[in-house]
């Protein structure tokens, strides 16, 4: 008799172990496109300066389920006396799954200029929605929708 309830318990804290341990899950795997930036749907105007205007375009997020994420960022920027200019930007990284929080690392390659990308997103069954993790930090908050 002990045998047999030996290994449920075994088996279920196996489970959780294993869970616990990876911080990642399919259920957040899935291709996510930016529709909003604070009120803002996109076209959304990031800088406006006399120096430079910077409007982001588009921007993708593609969750792997396995702690793979990768981010495209497309921009167009204006210098003055200039014509805009398309800047087309791919970044990849790793992520960790914390409750209902994915929270991302991304590599920056040497000599690369990287974009500043929030810290963590909130999943939800629509999408994905930027988490502030520093008090102070006052970036507007974006949505990802789920488009798969």
């Amino acid at each position: 008799m002990r045998f047999s309830l030996a290994r449920p318990a075994l088996f279920l804290l196996t489970a959780v172990s294993a869970a616990c341990a990876d911080g990642t899950g399919t259920d957040e795997a899935g291709t996510y496109v930016l529709r909003t930036v604070g009120d803002s749907t996109l076209p959304y105007v990031a800088v406006a300066e006399p120096f430079l205007r910077q409007i982001v375009v588009a921007e993708t997020l593609t969750v792997d389920g396995h702690g793979g994420l990768t981010m495209s960022h497309v921009e167009s920027d204006t210098w003055p006396g200039q014509w805009p200019t398309t800047i087309r930007i791919v970044t990849a990284g790793r992520y960790r799954r914390f409750g209902n929080q994915v929270r991302y690392v991304f590599a920056c390659p040497l000599n690369a200029l990287c974009a500043v990308v929030p810290s963590a997103y909130r999943l939800s069954g629509s999408g994905l929605t930027t988490v502030n993790l520093v008090a102070s930090d006052t970036m507007p908050v974006r949505f990802y929708e789920r488009i798969r």
